[in-house]
């Protein structure tokens, strides 16, 4: 007989009132909760998945006393979680287990000698974890987690590696990777909250992947600076040879280049937009001193609408190296992608030479979605 887990939670995006702050407990059920028990092999439901007919009292009671292990999230203090906890809880603490996110710090009384463990970082309305598995995505970039610290977690099939402040939600990036992928050697360096990288072997190949988010052009010239200072020297140590790729959000425009301009010559194309601004300069340098090229710009599309002019700009860049321009095949938005903003996902498509006789498509995507409570970009 297959053991049971009943979830106790609640649904959909909920504010946790002592910070304001949103959680989407659905996220948190299917990307974190219930991916556990599926490897042990136990089925895992919760209230709403139970098939009944009139109240889900009768029923929801049922579950609740008879299976072998209960998880309640108390993360938002739902007096409906409390009240069915603490009837589990009068009935079978041993096989109780109850979590909360770990921002969670006003404890009820009645609770604040309960161990709650494991506390679990949020990672808001989504993580990209659905999208990665649609589209069959292996590594994604993502900024704007806002998750706080550095770390791992294992969701779904996939490592999530994140960089970001130490005690407050904000900034911060990361790295969603398959675990396939993780089985060889790998090296993670974090920066900072806005730049984190990994170096790893795929398909005998060396590659090196940046995730970073840059300040906005609001940001004091010393901020922007720092930034562009630290991006130089963790691309410093990757080796020339090695294949890069840089998934960001620049909050920059590059504008396009022109017939007979030689300034940003093989780094720049014909399709970038709007008009060049102060980072957009900070890119285009930080590309030239490092023979890097704005994939984005070779190709006719937008990533960001402005939702007040519904004007669409380029922000969100995929870059790699000059030299290997001549293996990218296109670099287009993918419209059916949910993202949760305003931005698009961007797919920057190019072949992979795999020697010594296979030739294999690989794609490198990035999108806009909600981690944690604000934004944030993806790249496969």
């Amino acid at each position: 007989m297959v053991k049971t887990c009943f979830v106790i939670i609640g649904y959909g995006v909920k504010t946790e009132y002592s910070t304001g702050r949103k959680l989407n407990l659905d996220s948190t059920f299917e990307s974190l909760i219930k991916p556990v028990f599926d490897e042990l092999g136990m089925e895992c439901f919760r209230a709403k998945d139970i098939e009944h007919s009139g109240i889900i009292d009768v029923p929801m009671f049922e579950w609740i006393y008879k299976a072998d292990i209960v998880v309640a999230d108390i993360s938002t203090l739902n007096p409906n979680v409390l009240y069915e906890l603490g009837v589990r809880h009068a009935l079978r603490p041993f096989t109780t287990i109850v979590i909360a996110e770990d921002n969670y710090d006003k404890i009820p009384f009645d609770l604040n000698h309960l161990l709650i463990d494991p506390v679990y970082h949020h990672l808001g309305e989504d993580i990209g974890v659905k999208e990665a598995k649609r589209f069959d995505l292996d590594i994604i970039c993502l900024q704007e987690t806002r998750i706080i610290g550095q770390g791992n977690i294992e969701i779904d099939g996939y490592i999530l590696i994140w960089s970001g402040q130490p005690d407050k939600h904000f900034s911060g990036v990361a790295i969603l990777i398959k675990k396939d992928l993780l089985r060889g050697y790998y090296e993670i360096k974090y920066v900072s909250d806005q730049i984190i990288c990994i170096s790893l072997s795929i398909h005998s190949q060396q590659i090196s992947i940046i995730s970073a988010y840059a300040p906005t052009n609001e940001y004091e010239v010393d901020k922007k600076l720092e930034f562009y200072d630290d991006l130089k020297k963790i691309t410093s140590t990757i080796p020339q040879k090695q294949d890069l790729y840089i998934g960001a959000d620049f909050n920059a425009r590059v504008g396009r280049t022109k017939r007979g301009d030689d300034e940003w010559n093989r780094i720049l194309g014909n399709f970038g937009r709007r008009k060049l601004n102060d980072n957009g300069l900070y890119l285009l340098e930080y590309c030239t001193q490092n023979n890097l090229r704005v994939c984005t710009s070779f190709f006719k599309h937008g990533t960001w609408q402005n939702p007040r002019t519904k004007a669409w700009h380029q922000i969100d860049y995929i870059l790699c190296r000059c030299n290997m321009s001549h293996l990218l095949t296109d670099c287009y938005v993918e419209p059916l992608a949910e993202c949760w903003t305003d931005h698009q996902m961007v797919i920057l498509q190019q072949k992979v030479i795999n020697p010594p006789k296979k030739q294999k498509l690989k794609k490198i995507k990035q999108k806009k979605a909600y981690c944690s409570i604000t934004t944030k970009s993806i790249i496969h």
